[in-house]
């Protein structure tokens, strides 16, 4: 979940875009994210106050990675619109 919703701020279509990159990281990865959050109150605290991210592995290409650090970003407005996702995709 975005960090905006979490914390009950207004949100838009990038909301889905972070929550699409954390599904398509959890694919690429093999692993769930933020598997040690147990309660919702730590997810809020570890993603809105600590701005806690999955690590983003080195290995991966560029494109890719570079998608999922500005989708994972804590401003709504520096997250890319969902198009930019199939460019991507493309290259």
């Amino acid at each position: 979940m975005a960090p905006e919703c979490l914390s009950g701020k207004p949100y838009n279509m990038k909301a889905d875009v972070f929550a699409f990159s954390m599904v398509f990281w959890e694919i690429l990865s093999g692993q769930t994210p933020h598997m040690f959050v147990r309660r919702k109150h730590q997810l809020i605290s570890y993603v809105v106050e600590e701005n806690g991210r999955p690590d983003i592995d080195e290995s991966w290409p560029g494109p890719i990675r570079g998608m999922l650090e500005s989708s994972f970003d804590s401003e709504i407005v520096n997250r890319p619109v969902s198009e930019v996702w199939a460019t991507c995709a493309l290259e």
